[in-house]
């Protein structure tokens, strides 16, 4: 296959076949919100390092701000968070935790199809080696890298039928994170 030799019951995909939305966050520089000491927090790509969602350090919102806020713009449980602008270009984190809050424009939201794909195999593959670097690749700008929405949905990459196999597939490669970090 254009990815390399893989079981023959699993199949080559766009991202854009396994997900149900793709959206840029919150331009803040056209937004403006208003920022409090203490309210929602708007993830920027600076919080999501090492595969993790940081909220220390994370700008917080006014409720009536997010309130203004369609839902496309309120994370959830599972949905992958991905810095497509910037110095953490090519690197994402699943959101593992349910707590209101929103994303800022260097942040791209992919929510998986859990009918396609389960979200944390998406994620290992968005921070595969292989798929990261290919991200990079393809970037535009000058100075400061930039990825869009149509480049994403276009990376291809194998995918297991069934969605156990996935799931086991995330876990055991989770595990090994867990070893490595161990040590």
């Amino acid at each position: 296959t254009e990815v390399g030799v893989i079981p023959e019951d699993w199949k080559v995909v766009e991202l854009r076949a396994v997900v149900i939305d793709m959206l840029q966050g919150v331009n803040t520089a056209i937004d403006k919100p208003e920022y409090v000491s203490s309210g929602i927090p708007m993830l920027k790509a600076n919080n999501i390092i090492d595969q993790e969602v940081m909220f220390d350090g994370a700008d917080h919102i006014s409720l009536k701000t997010y309130s203004r806020y369609s839902d496309r713009f309120k994370l959830q449980r599972n949905d992958f968070l991905f810095s497509n602008i910037g110095a953490r270009l090519g690197t994402g984190s699943l959101l593992k935790v349910d707590i209101e809050c929103t994303f800022a424009w260097n942040v791209m939201r992919i929510i998986s199809n859990p009918r396609r794909i389960v979200p944390q195999y998406l994620s290992s593959l968005m921070n595969s080696p292989k798929i990261s670097q290919e991200i990079r690749s393809n970037q535009s700008g000058s100075g400061m890298g930039f990825v869009t929405k149509g480049i994403l949905e276009k990376i291809i990459f194998p995918i297991p039928s069934s969605l156990a196999e996935q799931q086991a597939i995330a876990e055991a490669l989770s595990d090994v994170d867990g070893l490595i970090g161990a040590v």
